[in-house]
């Protein structure tokens, strides 16, 4: 038998400073009882004390520092791809808007895709978007829809003077992108052609039904970015104007030959009725290509 004084002396803690653990020891029956309890019931009781000594030596040996015990966190289920196009994965982009464009880009051809290198979302800004040879820049304060179809519209830049491109040996043609000159092995030469002498210049004979948009008629370039976002978003609109107008069929099928490996991922809401819009980023359609664009992921 031992008692609970016996116990706080092997532990070398004194029962002035363990008040607490010595009153829930006794506070049941007599002192004597108290003094007299049963090896079995000590062992514990004494590891607990041992235990308590070490704790406060430990403390005192220690600098003064908060510990904050670890809550376990319940899981979220978030659906995420396996991997963020690089340019579009930036921390000071909302991740809304990181997976909306990702989802986007990931339809287009892998060539396309790595010919963006600089993407932003400005959220700071009026201006709706821009677009070049490797860069977008779009505004981050415009509606999801909308906001996919502005970065159709950009990354057809994209895929006309970056991904697209001729060589020197091909000899030069009419058409230059600012001081760039455009080479003759160029796919997208074949497509300016059918509506354009030069980068500014229309063909004789040109109308306004030629261009799938009023802003498409600006110049060579945006006629190629508009007829890229209605060729992606409102393609059987965009196949319907065609069977009626020469030259909208001759750009619908240079986007079936040049770009065969884009899915049909999205439908027009707005039904052709004669009425050219001036921008095709504004007309309404639904997106429907999450299951799409998994099945072409590796």
């Amino acid at each position: 038998m031992l008692s609970v004084s016996t116990i706080l002396a092997e532990a070398s803690i004194s029962a002035s400073e363990n008040q607490p653990i010595l009153a829930s020891i006794t506070n049941e029956g007599s002192k004597e009882d108290s003094e007299n309890i049963d090896a079995h019931s000590v062992a514990p009781i004494r590891r607990a004390l041992v235990a308590l000594k070490n704790a406060e030596e430990k403390k005192n040996n220690e600098p003064e520092i908060l510990y904050v015990k670890k809550r376990k966190r319940t899981p979220v289920n978030i659906v995420k791809p396996l991997s963020i196009h690089p340019a579009i994965d930036k921390p000071d982009i909302k991740i809304e808007h990181r997976l909306l464009i990702d989802e986007a880009i990931k339809i287009m051809p892998i060539k396309c895709q790595n010919s963006l290198r600089n993407f932003y979302v400005r959220y700071d800004t009026k201006d709706r978007g821009l677009g070049g040879k490797s860069t977008i820049i779009l505004n981050g304060n415009i509606e999801t829809e909308e906001l996919r179809a502005l970065f159709m519209h950009e990354f057809g830049h994209v895929v006309d003077l970056g991904c697209m491109q001729g060589t020197e040996e091909a000899g030069m043609t009419s058409f230059k992108d600012g001081p760039e000159i455009m080479y003759a092995n160029d796919p997208s030469i074949s497509f300016y052609k059918i509506s354009w002498l030069s980068s500014h210049t229309q063909r004789t004979g040109s109308n306004r039904e030629d261009f799938v948009s009023g802003y498409a008629a600006w110049d060579v370039f945006e006629d190629f970015a508009e007829s890229f976002v209605y060729y992606v978003l409102h393609k059987n609109e965009f196949a319907k104007r065609a069977q009626k107008n020469a030259a909208l069929s001759a750009k619908y099928e240079w986007f079936q030959k040049n770009l065969p490996s884009i899915p049909n991922v999205s439908s027009g809401d707005t039904e052709w009725s004669g009425v050219i819009p001036w921008d095709i980023t504004k007309l309404q359609y639904t997106w429907r290509a999450t299951q799409e664009v998994a099945r072409l992921q590796p």
